[in-house]
């Protein structure tokens, strides 16, 4: 079911007007123009650096469209990056991302995946199936209800 859900929400994703690829490490570039010419489809590049502040000049195009969005991938840049470092800017995205809004989460173990959790879960329960649910035990689905 959850490969299911992934899917349809890529395949809406692809038919986006607008597809952004951010990432702190130049090199990813020409394979963000490549998928994109196989997609035909213009893919945006822009750089970001989550482990500085969402409203750092350096996430400037992340927090101009952070509103706009309707799914979020992130791969392995929690673990990367580090929850003392990430807190801040992921905690600041998740609240300026609009209701309905879903990210994608996969990191090489559940640890960061459930620190994330942990943070964003903070005030409030999580609603395992309603709100998020595991895949594969080290990727995790969010869905943002209010």
């Amino acid at each position: 079911m959850h490969g299911v859900v992934l899917y349809s929400n890529l395949v809406r994703a692809a038919e986006c007007e607008r597809l952004w690829v951010l990432d702190f490490a130049e090199e990813w570039r020409p394979v963000v123009e490549c998928a994109g010419r196989l997609m035909g489809k213009e893919v945006a590049w822009g750089k970001c650096d989550l482990s500085r502040a969402l409203g750092d000049e350096s996430n400037g195009t992340l927090n101009a469209i952070a509103e706009d969005g309707d799914v979020y991938l992130f791969s392995y840049v929690l673990t990367e990056v580090g929850i003392e470092a990430w807190k801040s800017a992921v905690m600041a995205l998740w609240d300026k991302c609009k209701v309905g809004s879903v990210w994608f989460v996969k990191e090489p173990n559940e640890r960061a995946c459930q620190q994330l959790l942990t943070a964003l879960g903070e005030g409030g329960e999580w609603r395992e199936g309603r709100e998020y649910a595991w895949v594969c035990g080290d990727a995790l689905f969010l869905r943002k209800t209010g």
